[in-house]
């Protein structure tokens, strides 16, 4: 299946995923942090919380309680070997490539979902990340930073203008409690909207560059001509298997005369 990202459905679908899941995010979140103390268990619920998107591509409303799942717990060693490695090769692109980091951060920006839901061990999920991503590095850089503009654009305004409100309000010694409330209303919209769109933005790249690709068939690597080679032998071979009886057992066996 040729992969494909086009802006408008990345945009829509990410959207669409995030406010579907929106209370469930919301839900998971908080029982991750009053469960963030608790040995072992904490290690398991940061697996699931960093690899969220993944689960959230499977196209099913999430439950709150995923986080508490064995499988998580499970891949603890895996997670720190994941967590070395990732933070070597990020410090080394900082330290020898330097500009080239971005693209380091793209290029396995998948590796951990894949390590989750491929079951793979690190190195594996890193290649087909980069597999994965190949060619698509530019188009996933100008998602974020549309996205990330969007939100700014929006938290000025509505922040701004709540800002604004305030200020005239002491300003002229009148109650300033409204406008102080929408200022915390505002931040607190815009953060939820802005966690819910973001794991939405990660879960549909994920899904139409791995999941949907992992879900086709394989195809015959043989050309075509090659393939009708073969069964045109296979068909012979099977007929000349069918004409020529093999000789410990004759074509047509005599019967011994008794007299």
């Amino acid at each position: 299946m040729k992969r494909s990202l086009n802006i408008v459905t990345i945009y829509k679908d990410a959207f669409t995923i995030g406010i579907k899941n929106a209370i469930s995010i919301l839900i998971t979140t908080f029982l991750y942090s009053i469960t963030s103390w608790i040995p072992y268990i904490n290690v398991g619920t940061t697996i699931a919380m960093a690899t969220l998107p993944g689960k959230l591509a499977q196209g099913e409303v999430i439950s709150p309680f995923f986080i508490f799942k064995s499988v998580y717990r499970g891949q603890i060693g895996n997670f720190f070997l994941y967590t070395t490695f990732y933070l070597l090769m990020l410090v080394s692109s900082i330290l020898f490539l330097n500009v080239f980091f971005p693209i380091i951060l793209i290029m396995y920006s998948l590796s951990l979902y894949i390590m989750i839901d491929a079951e793979v061990n690190p190195l594996e999920a890193f290649e087909m990340s980069r597999k994965a991503t190949n060619g698509y590095k530019a188009d996933i850089f100008i998602f974020h930073l549309f996205f990330e503009f969007a939100v700014w654009f929006i938290a000025s305004f509505f922040i701004g203008g709540s800002i604004t409100a305030i200020k005239e309000a002491t300003e002229t010694y009148s109650d300033y409690t409204l406008p102080l409330i929408s200022l915390i209303s505002a931040i607190i919209t815009i953060f939820i909207l802005t966690s819910c769109f973001r794991y939405g933005l990660h879960a549909v790249i994920y899904r139409e560059l791995f999941l949907k690709v992992q879900e086709q068939p394989e195809e015959p690597t043989a050309p075509k001509i090659e393939r009708v080679f073969r069964r045109e032998i296979e068909a012979t071979k099977t007929d000349e298997t069918n004409n020529n009886p093999s000789p410990e057992t004759p074509a047509n066996p005599t019967i011994p005369n008794e007299n």
